[in-house]
């Protein structure tokens, strides 16, 4: 078999020998990656507590499609209180000062930058505005109706009017039972929520707050130990100490649904509602949580300096017993 050969004419190797030069161009049409670390640091929230968790992200430094590291500085002192790592945002608490900034170094191994970030905390939140001793010792829950709060005492079961501009006990009366454990308002008659003294069931009891006589009750099929009862408006909110949950019924006793402490396995030991939001006191956590009731996602937390015991928005405080030596009937800042 022959193989033939075609010769080019010369135009036509002129535009291949043009082709193949600029093939070979040092030029071309790509960007060039930068050469310098562009630093950036977002806080996130801007404000808190000593209990808010703030996110710091340096995710938007740039570099190009180079992998960058980090290092922080907590008070951008210019000491470095982390080596460097691959993670662009980290989470931490503060409560060294009202104002904090912070540093933030990253660097391609070549060039280096930095940022920083600042936050505010509010370092009175949640400490006690205002304290009054108790009218009398061990009282428990807490309630308030729109114009005095209520307070309980077990054996002898008695509820307390209080006076909430001076601490003083306008009226007592005899509870519908000698463990009165939870008490709340719900616009026309205080609710109690007794203990069960050991036994399988409780009682939840409507009152005549003029009165203390029991308009009607039903039965609840668990023990309570004061784990807080709020009233929204549809359900009540019962806290149980035994299994850490939450129930609720409408006023006629129908059970609703059943929901979670806001701290999983922890129960409650108060809750309140404000009008939009529940207030639960948590056991041993030394703080309140703000749960949004539809989605029943924490929406805030509020560290309390001490123990606190009982919830009780007011329209514009919250009331609780706090332990600062002794229970005292206290005020709090929000």
């Amino acid at each position: 078999m022959a193989f033939r050969t075609r010769s080019l004419g010369v135009a036509s190797a002129i535009a291949l020998l043009a082709l193949l030069l600029s093939g070979c161009s040092s030029s071309s049409t790509s960007p060039e990656e930068p050469d310098e670390v562009e630093a950036d640091l977002a806080v996130s929230p801007e404000t808190g507590t000593v209990i808010t968790d703030f996110t710091l992200d340096a995710g938007g430094s740039t570099v190009g499609n180079r992998s960058l590291q980090y290092r922080w500085d907590w008070e951008d002192d210019g000491v470095w209180d982390t080596g460097w790592s691959n993670e662009a945002s980290t989470t931490r608490r503060f409560d060294t000062a009202e104002t904090v900034n912070v540093a933030v170094e990253v660097t391609d191994g070549n060039d280096t930058d930095s940022a920083t970030g600042q936050l505010t905390l509010d370092l009175n939140h949640g400490s006690v505005a205002e304290s009054f001793m108790c009218p009398a010792p061990s009282l428990g829950a807490l309630g308030y109706d729109g114009e005095y709060l209520w307070g309980t005492r077990w054996l002898p079961g008695r509820l307390y009017r209080i006076d909430p501009a001076t601490g003083d006990t306008v009226d007592s009366m005899d509870a519908p039972s000698s463990w009165p454990a939870e008490v709340t308002w719900d616009g026309t008659h205080l609710w109690v929520a007794d203990n069960s003294g050991g036994n399988a069931d409780c009682d939840m009891y409507k009152v005549d707050r003029a009165t203390g006589d029991v308009l009607s009750s039903f039965t609840i099929q668990y023990s309570s130990v004061g784990g807080g009862l709020a009233w929204d408006g549809e359900y009540l909110y019962h806290g149980c100490v035994d299994d850490a949950m939450i129930y609720t019924y409408e006023r006629n006793g129908t059970p609703g649904p059943v929901l979670q402490s806001p701290v999983p396995g922890i129960h409650t030991e108060g809750l309140g509602f404000d009008g939009e939001h529940l207030w639960a006191s948590v056991a041993t956590r030394d703080t309140l949580y703000v749960v949004d009731v539809p989605s029943w996602e924490v929406v805030r937390r509020i560290h309390v300096a001490y123990y606190n015991r009982g919830v009780a928005p007011d329209g514009s405080h919250i009331w609780g017993y706090v332990a600062g030596g002794s229970y005292n009937l206290a005020r709090l800042v929000l």
